[in-house]
């Protein structure tokens, strides 16, 4: 299973080596075996035994790995804004674009709990895998925004009213972009 992580959570070329019902069989490049539901499928796309196309490769809820053409903004190694879906004791459910949500734990969001995300609000994340394959959001850190945002030197915003989006919420105040 250890091969597995080196796939899940990232676009790779993988062969379509049959067709089982509504669902094709894939073979990934350590010889992982992956699964795609037709309607994850490209519309204009009609897959052949023995070709290799690009997918995302994500684990369903009971730990097998599933493909989709349809790409979501997040991975494994690139960050970008998510929808949170809802909330609970487990953390934030949010929206990357798959077929499934995906948790950013309680233990990555503030230890206040009324500083919590809501429902529609956005969290710059990015995926991360764990050793069982599973998949969570992981926020990104000041380190990561700033490699990705270049701030602005501007004496006539001082006082001004801006729009912002929050990266990081605390007690003591606020990360923002």
């Amino acid at each position: 299973m250890a091969l597995d992580k080196d796939i899940v959570g990232s676009i790779e070329f993988l062969e379509v080596v049959g067709l089982q019902g509504s669902t094709y069989l894939l073979k990934g490049p350590n010889g992982e075996n992956v699964k795609l539901n037709q309607s994850e499928m490209n519309d204009d796309d009609e897959l052949e035994v023995g070709e290799e196309y690009s997918f995302f490769i994500y684990p369903n809820r009971s730990g097998e790995l599933f493909a989709t053409q349809n790409m979501p903004d997040i991975t494994k190694d690139k960050y970008d804004f998510a929808k949170v879906l809802k909330t609970d004791r487990d953390g934030a459910r949010i929206d990357v674009g798959l077929p499934r949500e995906v948790l950013v734990p309680w233990e990555d969001l503030p230890k206040v709990k009324s500083l919590w995300p809501q429902p529609g609000d956005h969290l710059l994340v990015t995926l991360r895998i764990d050793r069982e394959n599973h998949m969570y959001g992981r926020l990104a850190s000041e380190s990561v925004v700033e490699n990705m945002f270049t701030p602005v030197h501007d004496d006539n915003l001082k006082n001004e009213v801006i729009e912002a989006k929050p990266y990081r919420v605390l007690r003591i105040g606020s990360f923002l972009l």
